[in-house]
């Protein structure tokens, strides 16, 4: 989560997955006008930090980030009790479908158009697919960013 918090993100646990948000306002001060560019970094971020550290007996994990850009509800939900922060929307589903889509494109990092017209010129991205994502009638063009045009923030090194 630290990669997460470096590039003004919000972690959110959902189901089998995390959600890791950047630009969702928590206050009227939190807006942040290179969030695309920043979900991309961290999602680079944390693809170097699982490649530069093993778990338990040597295995190594790789992570799956699908990243989009768009407008969303975000917000407190629940009771006094129980309370969560949680985010809703057609741009947070086609993110998850695209985390899902990287198991057959053989990719890591996939990202929609918009976040790609969004980040500007911080990264290079290869168009990959042209995709109808599970309910919706559209096709979606997909992108792996190849190059990031400014240094990008590496994973601390391994522990023994």
């Amino acid at each position: 989560m630290i990669l997460l918090f470096q590039h003004e993100g919000i972690y959110k646990s959902l189901h089998s997955c995390s959600v890791n948000l950047q630009n969702v306002r928590v206050s009227t001060k939190s807006y942040d006008p290179d969030h695309a560019a920043n979900a991309v970094r961290t999602a680079l971020a944390i693809q170097d930090a699982t490649q530069a550290r093993s778990f338990g007996d040597g295995i190594r994990l790789r992570t799956r980030c699908g990243i989009n850009t768009g407008r969303i509800v975000a917000g407190a939900v629940g009771t006094g009790e129980r309370l969560l922060y949680t985010v809703h929307g057609d741009e947070v589903n086609i993110a998850a479908r695209l985390e899902q889509l990287n198991k057959t494109t053989g990719t890591y990092v996939l990202v929609t158009e918009n976040t790609v017209q969004a980040a500007g010129d911080a990264f290079a991205f290869e168009r990959v697919a042209e995709v109808t994502v599970r309910g919706r009638s559209q096709p979606t063009a997909v992108y792996a960013p190849t190059m990031p045009a400014a240094p990008r923030i590496t994973a601390p090194e391994a522990r023994p």
